[in-house]
């Protein structure tokens, strides 16, 4: 790659302190943030996904390592790999927080009256499941709803709305059949497209 930057006329100076090291970062952050998406998808059991992205990941980062091998003596060259490291873990966690992939479990725990929040899911389309339960001061009710991780910042505002302040938790899961949302679709990366898969 120097030589074909020094072929178009491109003095060796910038081609060995600024053209390699941008490829080096450029490469190395973009095989990092697409290492962080494989272990998303590996997580949700996204498989096909997985493997379409491990494989431009190891491509791109056999890219980054050759140059890394040829400039080997250059300490710029260092710090671009360290710096697109770094760079690709930041960028990796902002597209996944962004395509918000999967589903998730949230668990309300209220000593308060829920009907008006039951109402606005079901309104919303949201399946939820609804448990008696004893707490620290008295009887509960126990709120379990399965959603899609996009849907989150809904259920949100209707907590804060119906029920502001009330203890919930959230956690991953991977939803095997059953009813959970009958409006919004999941985005998946489940093939070599981005099909939208219809909530079960």
């Amino acid at each position: 790659m120097r030589d074909f930057f020094i072929q178009l006329g491109t003095d060796p100076f910038w081609v060995d302190y600024a053209l390699i090291p941008l490829v080096i970062f450029l490469s190395r952050a973009t095989d990092t943030s697409l290492g962080t998406m494989r272990q998303v998808f590996l997580s949700k059991g996204q498989h096909s996904a997985m493997r379409i992205v491990g494989f431009f990941e190891v491509l791109i980062w056999i890219t980054a390592a050759s140059q890394l091998l040829q400039n080997f003596t250059s300490w710029v060259c260092y710090l671009a790999w360290a710096g697109g490291f770094t760079a690709g873990g930041f960028i990796g966690f902002a597209i996944e927080r962004k395509l918000a992939i999967g589903q998730q479990l949230m668990r309300v725990i209220s000593d308060r009256p829920v009907d008006a929040f039951l109402a606005a899911l079901t309104e919303h389309g949201q399946g939820y499941t609804v448990l008696d339960g004893q707490g620290a001061k008295g009887p509960v009710k126990m709120i379990f709803i399965a959603m899609n991780r996009t849907d989150i910042p809904i259920i949100d505002r209707l907590i804060a709305q119906h029920l502001p302040g009330v203890f919930h938790t959230i956690d991953d899961i991977q939803v095997g059949s059953g009813y959970y949302h009958s409006k919004r679709n999941g985005l998946g990366l489940d093939g070599f497209m981005w099909p939208l898969r219809k909530g079960k």
